[in-house]
């Protein structure tokens, strides 16, 4: 389950920083779940990211018109790939990739 986030929660480079509170309140560590629309090439290059780097995560595929605004409520974007973890969401492409860069140290 993914927590709820407020429009406080977005910094200045694309990355949700959930609250301490938010995420103690699932009690377990969650997996990363990776919000992507079949075929587009960026969502296929975040797929190979973190494939390559080990990253445990669940693909979720969206469809603008059908599951986006569940999306948007869950993440406060619609943009595509986004990378939810425990403690952030990652969007865009190239937050996808430091994330996976930074977790390989």
């Amino acid at each position: 389950m993914l927590h709820y986030l407020c429009g406080k929660c977005l910094n200045k480079i694309g990355t949700i920083q959930l609250t301490r509170a938010k995420r103690e309140a699932c009690g377990e560590a969650m997996e990363a779940y990776l919000y992507v629309v079949e075929g587009d090439g960026e969502s296929e290059q975040a797929i190979r990211i973190l494939e390559k780097s080990k990253i445990r995560f669940k693909k979720i595929f969206i469809d603008k018109y059908e599951n986006g605004k569940s999306m948007f409520r869950d993440l406060r974007t619609s943009d595509t790939p986004s990378l939810a973890t425990s403690k952030t969401v990652h969007v865009g492409l190239e937050n996808i990739k430091k994330f996976a860069e930074e977790a390989r140290h």
